[in-house]
């Protein structure tokens, strides 16, 4: 996923050929997660998630009006906990978790499903923090300002 100018169309069938190399069944996949943000709270710093299809997300530097953070990742190596895989290298070192603010608004982005089937209890936790993020934010703001004022 891009955030800046749109790619060039031999750039738009590069990725598009790359991504056909890819091949996610339902497999279940490693992920890092950044441990310091609202989105990640109750997360290990390490966990799996359940996916399928071509969970492929791609970011740049975003422009100055912008706050983007990735929030999870895959790993560059042992990406496959369970399940077949094939195209490995297209999802290593590549964003799972994409957290973006622009203005008042937000946006969290997925490679793959938080909640399938309820199966994977574990990333609930994403997708519920994301619901309730506006709120989190706000506490973990006001936790901030008073540790602030008590130094």
């Amino acid at each position: 996923m891009c955030w800046t100018s749109p790619r060039s169309s031999a750039e738009q069938r590069s990725i598009t050929e790359s991504r056909k190399q890819l091949y996610v069944p339902g497999t279940f996949l490693a992920i890092n997660v950044l441990q310091d943000h609202p989105l990640t709270w109750g997360m290990p710093a390490s966990s799996g998630v359940f996916s399928r299809g071509n969970p492929v997300l791609r970011t740049s530097i975003p422009s100055l009006d912008m706050d983007r953070r990735v929030v999870a990742v895959y790993p560059e190596r042992d990406l496959l906990l369970s399940g077949y895989l094939e195209g490995e290298e297209q999802l290593q070192n590549t964003p799972a978790v994409v957290w973006v603010r622009v203005g008042k608004g937000q946006l969290v982005l997925f490679g793959f499903n938080p909640q399938f089937r309820a199966s994977t209890r574990v990333t609930l936790k994403l997708l519920y923090n994301a619901i309730l993020m506006p709120e989190l934010a706000d506490r973990a703001a006001s936790e901030a300002e008073n540790q602030k004022s008590k130094i």
